[in-house]
């Protein structure tokens, strides 16, 4: 199973319907599942407004994935 860091990788600017439905996880499972990417290792970025957020790697998560 591919993680979220992962799939953004492949996918960048993922909705994220799409990126919930690429790992099969429920709407609640996903924000835990992006709250690290995003809030505590500053590796990916959501973008956009409630309900139409995307995510994106920031230089850090390229790095990081490089």
């Amino acid at each position: 199973m591919d993680s979220g860091l992962d799939i953004i990788t492949d996918y960048t600017m993922i909705l994220r319907p799409q990126l919930r439905l690429l790992l099969d996880v429920s709407e609640a499972r996903i924000s835990q599942v992006m709250r690290s990417p995003t809030i505590a290792w500053g590796l990916v970025e959501r973008l956009g407004k409630r309900g139409c957020h995307r995510y994106a790697l920031l230089p850090e998560g390229m790095n990081y994935v490089a």
